[in-house]
């Protein structure tokens, strides 16, 4: 289970660093959806996950369909009421990077149920979820892994948030990132603050709608 980029041929940009590609932007899969951003998740088989998808109590939005070249792609939504992609590699194997300034360092499912929800991709693509302890005065934050790595969180919804699947991107500064967005459009929805152990965080809006959070490590 992995982030992806958005399949090339439904990306109207490409994200770059360094010449590598790192995301995709691209339409709305419907008139009236909301922008986002959209994760996609690597699945062995994404005809099969669709099938487990379906048992879990899972809805399906897009049938499974191929992108020449590129690989097999489905989208469903989690019984949490949150959509997500379903990425089979058949030649795009998605971001070149990841975990550096300017590419995805981490990817976080919020909704209702964190840890019942999490269950749901235990079930269709075989991650582990375990329980980290966040102190006295946090919930346990539900982390979902492969191998024994992290490779995404869950945490709970907040007032009128809608369940949804938030991307964190990596920064040198959040507070000198979060200004230069502010500069071109971008709302705070949370201000910059420190994690720690973690590292230093920002949440924000884009001018078209879309939230994503930023994540500067703590040794930076």
């Amino acid at each position: 289970m992995a982030a992806q980029c958005a399949p090339l041929t439904t990306a109207d940009a490409i994200a770059q660093v360094q010449g590598d590609l790192v995301a995709g932007l691209g339409p709305a899969m419907s008139p009236d959806a909301p922008a986002s951003w959209g994760v996609y998740l690597a699945a062995d088989d994404v005809d099969a996950a669709v099938q487990r998808a379906k048992d879990a109590g899972g809805q399906v939005y897009v049938e499974p369909m191929d992108i020449p070249e590129q690989g097999r792609m489905a989208w469903v939504g989690d019984p949490g009421g949150a959509a997500v992609g379903l990425w089979q590699e058949q030649g795009f194997a998605g971001s070149a990077r990841a975990n550096e300034p300017g590419t995805t360092i981490w990817n976080e499912l919020t909704v209702a149920d964190p840890a019942g929800t999490a269950g749901f991709y235990e079930q269709v693509l075989g991650v582990g979820v375990e329980q980290q302890d966040m102190g006295p005065d946090l919930p346990p934050y539900t982390m979902l892994s492969v191998d024994g790595r992290p490779v995404a969180g869950t945490m709970q919804l907040d007032g009128d948030m809608q369940p949804h699947w938030n991307v964190y991107f990596n920064v040198e500064d959040v507070d000198a990132t979060v200004a230069k967005a502010q500069d071109l459009g971008a709302e705070v929805v949370v201000e910059a603050h420190d994690v720690p152990g973690i590292g230093r965080f920002g949440y924000l809006r884009d001018p078209q709608g879309a939230t994503f959070n930023l994540m500067q490590n703590e040794s930076a």
